[in-house]
């Protein structure tokens, strides 16, 4: 593989964690089922000359903008401790190399993608810990929960840092809308900050009552 590739590859997969986090510290026992959509941009490996002319063979970078689909299932065992499975997907546009630029192969359009499996474990009255594995190897986010209407999220992993804003909106018990904004800063030069927002729609069956 070329080396070109390689740096492209490694920078897709950085610029993965750069989603929105729909999701609060309280869990209630029994199943949750999340789908939502946004929108994320940043800067990214896009294998043509653009924004910065690079040394060394470093790779081409692009600013990008994605639309951005998430589904998550959580299952809460009991009030302390619950599981999430979350998967994310974007895809989008550069926004400034040229129509019929001789990008790289893999990197003809800009893909956000993002699966994570973990344990959200309830840390105190208003905060939850969740250790998860999934693309980005191992990631560990701090969920803080405000009040009942905002929660604030921030993370640490291999790929880096991030922190964001959660707020929810309560049709019914069963039903609820939760907005989300989050800013990722990558550890390496070859994954650039990322920015999305987004909304998602969560059903969520009253088997509990939600440890707040």
């Amino acid at each position: 593989m070329k080396p070109a590739v390689c740096w492209l590859a490694a920078g897709l997969l950085c610029i993965s964690c750069s989603v929105p986090v729909y999701d609060r510290a309280e869990i209630t026992p029994g199943p949750s089922f999340l789908l939502g959509a946004g929108v994320g941009t940043g800067i990214a490996p896009s294998g043509y000359p653009v924004v910065w002319d690079p040394p060394l063979g470093l790779p081409y970078l692009d600013y990008y903008l994605d639309g951005i689909v998430t589904a998550r299932f959580g299952y809460g065992f009991n009030r302390r401790l619950g599981l999430v499975l979350q998967g994310s997907l974007g895809y989008g546009n550069w926004l400034f190399g040229p129509p019929n630029a001789p990008y790289e192969s893999l990197a003809r359009k800009p893909l956000i993608y993002d699966v994570n499996l973990g344990l959200k474990v309830r840390t105190g009255r208003r905060a939850a810990l969740v250790p998860s594995i999934g693309t980005g190897l191992f990631d560990l986010n701090l969920l803080y929960d405000f009040s009942r209407f905002y929660s604030a999220n921030f993370g640490i992993g291999l790929r880096g840092l991030g922190a964001g804003l959660t707020g929810t909106i309560y049709f019914s018990r069963q039903w609820r809308l939760q907005i989300g904004g989050r800013v990722n800063l990558p550890w390496g030069f070859w994954s650039q900050p990322g920015v999305s927002i987004g909304a998602g729609l969560q059903y969520q069956p009253r088997t509990g009552r939600a440890n707040r």
